[in-house]
Order: structure tokens, then sequence, then C-alpha cells
């Protein structure tokens, strides 16, 4: 088993696990906000949850 790491375009990490997709890692949370926008379709449903909860608005 072996793992590819890209570093760029943008501020971003990209780990390719597989043919059938990559996670993205950012600096922070504002960095991947625009992603997590333009990209939301293509989130697999096992993580969509937990991906959710992490960028949705904070309770006052």
């Amino acid at each position: 088993m072996s793992s590819v790491y890209l570093a760029g375009p943008g501020p971003f990490l990209y780990h390719l696990y597989d043919d059938r997709g990559l996670d993205v890692l950012g600096g922070s949370q504002r960095l991947l906000l625009p992603l997590y926008h333009q990209f939301h379709d293509w989130i697999l449903e096992y993580d969509l949850e937990k991906i959710d909860q992490m960028f949705a608005p904070e309770k006052e």
C-alpha cells in the first residue's frame, strides 16, 4: 500500500488515496470553506455528516 501527497495548487495538501478520490487538507477552516461549497456534492456519504458539522455556522 502506498500514499501519494501533492502540494498545491493553492495552500492545500492533497492526499490521493486511490482511483476514487482524494482528501484535501488546509491550514484553516477558512481556506477550505470555498472548496466545501464548490464540491459539497462530491463528499462521500460516510464522511458527509462529520464534514457538514465542521462547516456548520457556529451557534451563539
